[in-house]
């Protein structure tokens, strides 16, 4: 054998060794936020109001937590966790808004703060009551034309999900 071939075995051997060391689990618990369990989900917090907000027309609402209902979901989560998820949910609620304004400006822009429920009211009477405590984003986007029923938009595709819903 080469000296060549040895030094390479050599290499190879540490290399192993090295990875089999990495991979030990111990202690991996403790870097688990204590606030966080592995694959629990966190449930948003009841509103604590009951105000319903009344909508009619061409419209996009905004919805937001409740001050008391923002409290109770930072607690439940680790403050980094938190932080990156808020991060998130601006600007993709400042994206959705600029999408809004530029490409349907028509349609009637609402922020829902301070309210639970959203009332969607058509031209009939008819109507559509949704209680953001059964929502599972602690923001989100309602689209409603005064016909169709109203849809809830993914706020990371706003362009093609309000475009469907308000193409003719």
């Amino acid at each position: 054998m080469t000296r060549f071939c040895k030094v390479l075995i050599t290499l190879l051997v540490v290399c192993f060794v090295c990875v089999v060391a990495s991979c030990n689990t111990q202690g991996i618990s403790a870097a688990v936020p204590a606030k966080v369990s592995a694959g629990l989900r966190i449930t948003k917090p009841p509103s604590s109001l009951q105000d319903t907000l009344m909508v009619t027309g061409s419209s996009a609402v905004f919805y937001y937590p409740d001050s008391l209902q923002l409290q109770e979901y930072i607690a439940e989560i680790d403050t980094n966790a938190y932080k990156s998820i808020d991060h998130e949910f601006f600007y993709q609620l400042h994206y959705a808004h600029l999408a809004l304004k530029k490409y349907w400006p028509q349609v009637l822009v609402s922020d829902c703060k301070g309210y639970r429920y959203i009332k969607f009211i058509k031209p009939n009477k008819t109507f559509e009551l949704i209680d953001l405590d059964t929502k599972g984003d602690i923001y989100g986007l309602f689209v409603f034309d005064g016909k169709k029923a109203a849809v809830q938009i993914d706020l990371t595709n706003v362009e093609t999900q309000v475009g469907f819903y308000f193409r003719p």
